[in-house]
């Protein structure tokens, strides 16, 4: 029963998600009682599982979803579906707090062949994009499995306990953020290769190489969609209210200034590799425009009607849009995904 009222409930969603790209309050709020009404009834009103387990795995997600939303991964709207969803997970279900962490990497996983099923007209004609992207993301993960391999190994030294993939993952992560040699990590690899178990030693390298792989090509994919594909430049008079804008417009001295988040943080990744040390107060004047914001790249809920307005009276003639995926049906896959593979415990947990 429970399931094919989850299932009711995802389909209803994605539904009105692809119809209208609005996903309604009421029917967020509606499964969320139902889902909270079902638990405590099913754990027979137990006050020490409901305040102490289930109430903080309730307000973690939330908290998770709403962080999401703040850097515009999602929408409002996606905030509260998450949170409904999350919220049936104990009927029926294995769970923790790092279910939701467990959901959004699996989200994140399934993104990029849903975004290019969706444009496939599109992205055929990149095809030499992603051929040049695929051969680099390889060169990319073989320097990147070398250093992930070297901080495995001291982890090994100094710890007893079992290699999760929760554990391996960090150090993929790290592999995108340490310069480090090859000549310097050969001989881990060799000190791996001469005191560990063959099968173990392989499965270790095959299993870091495949995830840097994957995330390497995966965020240059994206880059790509994102500037050949997800952009466009659209007049003012045809801009609709839910419009996500590729650029901050904000006021500075009486004009109108463009700011953006993407050459920020790039900015900000390449002093950090050649080795500048920032302040924080350095940090928020590249992360922030100085000046009274009308329109904001960063609100997942895009711009507002008075946001319109205020372009037109300041004579802005169009502005760069991205347009955005349906993230609902990525969201319900996900969580599907974590409900039949048993992806919590994939993740060592």
């Amino acid at each position: 029963m429970i399931e094919y009222l989850i299932l009711l409930f995802i389909t209803i969603v994605i539904y009105s998600d692809l119809k209208s790209r609005i996903i309604p309050d009421h029917l967020n709020f509606l499964f969320m009682f139902i889902a909270i009404s079902l638990t405590i009834v099913k754990y027979e009103f137990d006050p020490e599982f409901l305040f102490f387990n289930y109430a903080i795995f309730f307000g973690f997600n939330f908290l998770f979803a709403y962080l999401m939303y703040k850097l515009g991964v999602w929408a409002g709207g996606d905030v509260k579906f998450f949170t409904a969803l999350m919220a049936f997970l104990p009927l029926y279900s294995q769970f923790s707090l790092f279910s939701a962490i467990a959901i959004f990497l699996t989200a994140a996983a399934v993104l990029i062949p849903i975004t290019m099923i969706y444009y496939y007209p599109q992205i055929l004609k990149l095809h030499k994009y992603f051929h040049k992207v695929f051969i680099d993301s390889i060169l990319r993960a073989a320097k990147g499995t070398s250093v992930s391999f070297v901080f495995l190994f001291l982890y090994l030294i100094l710890s007893s306990s079992n290699v999760s993939p929760m554990i391996l993952l960090p150090l993929v992560v790290i592999s995108f953020f340490v310069r480090l040699k090859f000549k310097y990590s050969l001989p881990f690899l060799v000190l791996g290769y001469l005191f560990m178990d063959a099968a173990i030693f392989a499965s270790y390298l095959i299993f870091i190489f495949t995830v840097s792989l994957l995330f390497n090509f995966m965020r240059q994919s994206f880059h790509i969609i994102s500037e050949k594909v997800l952009k466009a430049p659209i007049s003012i008079g045809k801009l609709k209210e839910g419009s996500i804008p590729v650029n901050t417009y904000y006021l500075q001295n009486g004009k109108i200034k463009i700011w953006s988040p993407r050459e920020a943080f790039s900015r900000i990744g390449e002093l950090a590799k050649d080795g500048q040390r920032m302040s924080f107060s350095e940090a928020l004047k590249f992360l922030s425009p100085k000046g009274k914001i009308i329109i904001d790249a960063l609100k997942a809920r895009g711009v507002t009607l008075s946001e319109i307005k205020e372009l037109k009276r300041r004579s802005v003639k169009e502005i760069l849009i991205k347009e955005s995926l349906p993230f609902a049906p990525v969201i319900a896959l996900a969580f599907l995904l974590y409900r039949y593979l048993d992806i919590l415990r994939l993740f060592g947990f």
